[in-house]
């Protein structure tokens, strides 16, 4: 893979001759001992030695798009996929794709099933799977498409602003030495042409070709004098056991400097690295590090001088920095690149002077970290750079930034040169190692290298919903015996993560294709109902018999299922074929966590009869036993620095009760974000303390003991956040005695916001406590009347206050820390739509409380609000925002809609913390402390903000968009705080209710077009003049403002039977609830196409 940044011209050619990826299982005969490793091939051609090519090109900008397609060169996506003919003489190559595909580009249309309207961009992310179609060769587990050949063209264009900055859009901004361009168009797509494979003698050679260049103006078939160019070459004798060759060269020129040319192994579905579209390739398995190699050899002909970065191997992945799976959220999603230099004219970015350009810290192969402030440990030269993502709220100072615009979203880089410590991964130890003059076949570690390798991520803090990186199916137990080359799912957690049973390979008939995924659900199996709980303990029992098995939880019977066996008349033929099970590592499907005590049961003992015996452990913290710790409204839990706080840890067994074990329990000091320790400081004290018998010791050289299975802890925090860069904290409890990584065995708390003693800025003006539930809920806020914050446990419920009791005043709702925004919505009473009756007639029932419930805010207020008008209620709802718990304005909201009778109003009352918060970060971005703002310098940051709110990066705002919010503004050239308030006390309602449920994929769909934007009622009417009855439009009421019940609601403006326009108001609740409880529901399109009074789906038709 190589990368050209040297502003001269270069000479780069490299030969590719077998590529394969490999990924192994540990095979077991028990669940102790290992006996053999079995490898299987990750890529649909391995070896690249099938006569049957298939090879594909890409291009790109900077930022992984197409902007603006090549003229006469179609979208820069083509394919090489053949077939040989042998049946009969001469020898055939039968090609799958011709000319008329490669050259399709968005002026073809809908040509091929494409759909991507005049969107350069998501057209060529469809042709390349309309390509990918035609090359599919059908495999198991799953199909594959092509190798992939990629090109890249460095400039940036940043008066453009093309590219997105960490997938947000950007701003332009005066072109710098950082970004190469020689003026506008500088981020063109290259010519692309095409050599189809043929035979070249008849000796039975084949070669092929795609070639090309930058410099649009001096296209040529070869490289002439300072212009850019590429060719990839392929070329195999035809039979035998050849490999294709593959021969790369690379050419930059002075305008255009920065260039790249890969050949890629891509998934063959899904989001690859450094993509957000559905992407196509030569991957037919997912790899999990640390199982998978790579097998290739490579020789390199030319270099391209110390600025030119050859990449002997550059893996590619994305996962969020919590980490979980990208989903395509280009401002969420990061992509992931470990590289390895082998250029040796490219020295270290990283050293001793330069720590932010180093990865925080090296990990040894017997598992020792080093951090990079070690200057006597740390192996700087092994690293060429390391930048951080630009998402990364909580990276350890100092750090780098990743280019924010090479990408459609963030990215990680980790940038690796040879050295020592990559040895045991088979990567090169010193400079020259395969370079020029040493052609070598490499074997590289890379899923065991990656696993080593320091990337970041946000540690989960304990109380937050679990993230699962597993990916699903995955197999619990496998099962193996002596005739199989690959192991077969015993105990599986499918794609809904429910629990399966599969039938026994040597028993059962019915038993699944080992290979095949999805086989696994095809054949009889037993499974939960329910999704299989994470992060905790659950026993399971497996009963297997000739004619029948059934699968237990916890003890009960969940489901049975009889199978059909293979033993019969009898016979025994398999007895002396043992089968074994194992559950370890696995070939890329494997879960991801512990089983305790495995057992197979004699035939006579029931299967739940384990359930009881030597359940396994859990530690964790007493929460109810706190004490001394106040709570921050952001639920960070803040300790004053100096003073004492009570922490209980207990553990427990599986079923929860208290294990008494002669064990000591030791606490640290980590940073919250890294999970790293907090150093001390020089000439201070230790930065945790636990205080026993009236002495003060540094924690981690006191532990507690664990006496009936509890450790109580009097701790101190002498580090205060403020001198560490703000960050927060969090306290680890761990057992002393446990060498190994348990995760059972340890537990941290919540993060932690050391004060000191006379600090209040940090303080919530209104005090609150935290009152856990008997069931061991979520905690709840409650207001204190003494002005303090503690921890304490309630066991009695604190009754409502009654009707007419109660007297209010400004201190029960005074103004907290509060936003400088006066929001004042538009007063818009009339009655637009016809029928919105419905709204106000809706009943809510009363949800089910338990004894521990707390509610603070009295009958009083949920009767003005309910009495109010619409600015009445916006002022109301920012006093009540800004000094409640989530929990209390929810049930604010679910009283407010039961008292109304309209329902509707909890969206508005839910959505108010979050529409004004954000509203008053959008003014503050956008007016800099300017009363007035040109509109101009407006539109951007409005449509950054509303494509975040409805989760739509796919679709801008356009030009009539904007001219109804500035109506809505009320504004002309400049917008005052006043006018911004107006607009987004509209728009944040219709941004949230895009971004929920059913209406989602209608804005998305670009054909057709259900909603046309941001329309009139008056506009409506027009188009809909003399059109046949039936037909209708979607709209946003432009009348309806937060915190109006229906604002963000669709009316749909249709002609009548009767030929007169008629205007309504949906009413189907769940189109503004969250969209994962209705993944089964009928679009929304196809509801509104049901009703009998309407048909056709019209179209908005402007003046000109």
């Amino acid at each position: 893979m190589e990368k050209s940044v040297n502003g001269s011209c270069r000479l780069i050619k490299r030969l590719v001759i077998i590529l394969s990826c490999l990924s192994y299982s540990f095979v077991r005969s028990d669940f102790t001992e290992t006996t053999n490793i079995n490898y299987v091939s990750a890529l649909g051609d391995p070896g690249m030695r099938n006569d049957n090519l298939r090879v594909a090109i890409e291009a790109w900008n900077q930022c992984n798009e197409v902007g603006e397609e090549a003229t006469n060169m179609g979208s820069p996506r083509m394919a090489d996929c053949f077939d040989i003919d042998n049946s009969s003489l001469p020898v055939k190559i039968i090609h799958k794709v011709d000319e008329r595909d490669n050259r399709l580009g968005v002026g073809n249309g809908t040509y091929g099933g494409i759909s991507a309207g005049d969107n350069v961009d998501i057209y060529a992310a469809q042709k390349e799977i309309y390509l990918g179609n035609k090359c599919q060769v059908m495999d198991k587990p799953n199909p594959w498409q092509f190798w992939m050949i990629m090109l890249k063209n460095g400039n940036t264009d940043t008066l453009a602003a093309i590219c997105p900055e960490n997938g947000k859009k950007a701003k332009p901004f005066p072109q710098t030495g950082r970004f190469p361009c020689f003026g506008k168009g500088c981020m063109n797509m290259p010519s692309m042409h095409h050599e189809y494979t043929s035979f070249a003698d008849k000796e039975g050679h084949m070669s092929g070709s795609f070639y090309g260049t930058w410099d649009l103006d001096n296209d040529q078939k070869d490289p002439v004098g300072n212009n850019s160019y590429y060719k990839v070459k392929w070329e195999k004798k035809i039979g035998g056991n050849e490999s294709w060759v593959f021969h790369h060269l690379l050419k930059t020129s002075s305008k255009y400097p920065w260039l790249m040319l890969y050949l890629r192994a891509d998934a063959s579905r899904g989001f690859s690295g450094g993509y957000h579209y559905d992407t196509r390739g030569m991957m037919k398995m997912t790899l999990e590090s640390p199982n998978f190699k790579v097998r290739f050899k490579l020789e390199i002909l030319k270099g391209g001088g110390s600025g030119s970065q050859f990449y002997l191997m550059d893996m590619g992945s994305c996962w969020k920095n919590d980490g979980r799976d990208c989903d395509g959220d280009v401002t969420t999603d990061v992509t992931r690149y470990s590289e390895m230099i082998i250029n040796p004219g490219s020295t270290a970015v990283c050293n001793r002077n330069r720590l932010g350009a180093c990865p925080p810290q090296h990990t040894f192969p017997n598992g020792t970290k080093v951090h990079r402030t070690d200057k006597e440990k740390f192996p700087y030269e092994a690293y060429h750079y390391y930048c951080v993502p630009g998402n990364a709220r909580f990276a350890e100072s100092p750090y780098e930034v990743c280019d924010p615009y090479s990408n459609p979203q963030p990215q990680e880089i980790l940038q690796i040169l040879p050295h020592p410590v990559w040895e045991q991964f088979g990567y090169p130890t010193k400079k020259g190692q395969g370079w020029i003059g040493d052609p070598r076949t490499w074997e590289l570690d890379v899923g065991k290298l990656s696993q080593s390798l320091y990337f970041y991520q946000v540690t989960r803090k304990r109380g937050e919903k679990d993230k699962d990186s597993t990916t699903y199916p995955s197999t619990i137990i496998r099962q193996v015996h002596s005739d199989m080359s690959v192991s077969a799912p015993f105990l599986v957690l499918d794609e809904n993560k429910k629990m399966m049973l599969l039938p026994l390979t040597l028993l059962h008939k019915e038993a699944p294709d080992p290979v095949n995924i999805s086989s696994w659900t095809e054949v009889p199996n037993v499974s939960t109902t329910a999704e299989f709980p994470l992060q905790k303990w659950v026993h399971v029992g497996c009963e297997v018999s000739r004619n029948y098995m059934r699968l237990y939880i916890c003890g009960e019977i969940v489901g049975e299922q009889v199978l059909t066996s293979l033993m019969t008349n009898g016979t025994n033929s398999d007895c002396a074929r043992k089968i074994s099970l194992f559950s370890v590592g696995g070939d890329g499907y494997s879960v991801q966590g512990f089983i305790h005590c495995a057992e197979v049961l004699p035939s006579n003992v029931p299967a739940n009869y384990h359930y009881t015996k030597d359940p396994p452990l859990w530690l964790s913290v007493n929460k109810p036993s706190t004490s001394g710790i106040g709570l921050d409204k952001d639920g960070v839990w803040i300790i004053v620095s100096g003073t004492f706080c009570s922490l209980d840890v207990v553990l427990t067994n599986a079923i929860g009760q208290p294990v008494h074990k002669d064990v000591k329990v030791v606490a640290s000091l980590l940073y919250a974000d890294s999970g790293t320790p907090v150093e001390k400081m020089s000439d201070s004290e230790a930065p945790l303390l636990v205080s026993y018998e009236g002495v003060e010791f540094s924690a981690e050289d006191k532990p507690c003991n664990l006496l009936n299975g509890c450790a109580s802890f009097k701790l101190k925090l002498s580090q205060l956040s403020s001198k560490s860069d703000k960050r927060l904290f969090c306290v680890k409890f761990e057992i002393a005695e446990v060498k190994a990584y348990y995760p059972f065995l340890e537990t941290v708390t919540n993060q932690i916001r050391c004060i000191s003693r006379n600090h209040d800025s940090l303080t919530p003006k209104r005090s609150n406590r935290i009152d856990y539930p008997l069931d061991g809920g979520e905690p709840e806020l409650a207001s204190r009347s003494n002005g303090t914050s503690d921890i304490l446990h309630s066991s009695s419920s604190m009754k409502r206050i009654r009707l007419g009791e109660e007297k209010v005043s400004e201190s029960e709702i005074e103004n907290g820390n509060g936003t400088s925004m006066e929001w004042r919505p538009q007063n818009h009473e009339e009655d637009e739509e016809e029928d919105n009756s419905s709204t106000d007639s809706e009943n809510t029932e009363i949800r089910d409380s338990t004894a521990f419930r707390r509610y603070t805010i009295p009958d009083s207020i949920i009767f003005k609000y309910c009495l109010g008008n619409l600015t009445e209620r916006a002022l109301l709802l920012k006093e009540i925002t800004n000094n409640s718990s989530d929990e209390e304005v929810s049930e604010f909201a679910d009283q407010v809609s039961l008292y109304s009778g309209c329902s509707h109003h909890s969206y508005q009352i839910k959505m108010a913390r979050q529409l004004i918060a954000e509203g008053t970060n959008a003014w503050n971005l956008i007016s800099r402390n300017y009363q007035h703002v040109h509109w101009d310098n407006v539109v951007i940051e409005i449509e950054e903000h509303f494509m975040r709110i409805a989760k739509c990066s796919s679709r801008s705002l356009t030009h009539q968009d904007f001219d109804l919010l500035r109506r809505i503004c009320g504004c002309y050239e400049y917008i005052t705080q006043e006018n911004f308030e107006k607009m987004w006390c509209w728009l944040f309602p219709v941004g949230s209710a895009i971004s929920r449920g059913l209406i989602n994929g209608m804005w998305r769909s670009a054909s057709p077009k259900w909603i046309e934007g941001f329309v009139t009622k008056e506009e409506a009417e027009r188009s809909l003049q003399n059109q046949v009855p039936g037909t209708f439009i979607l709209r946003f009421p432009t009348s309806r403002s937060w915190p109006h019940p229906d604002a963000g609601s669709l009316v749909v403006t249709y002609v009548g039977h009767d030929l007169v326009i008629h205007h309504r108001l949906l009413t189907i609740d769940h189109i503004c609830d969250s969209s994962e409880r209705y993944t089964d529901a009928k679009p929304l399109q196809d509801m509104l196409l049901a009703e009998p009074e309407l048909s056709r789906l019209g179209r908005i038709i402007r003046g000109i």
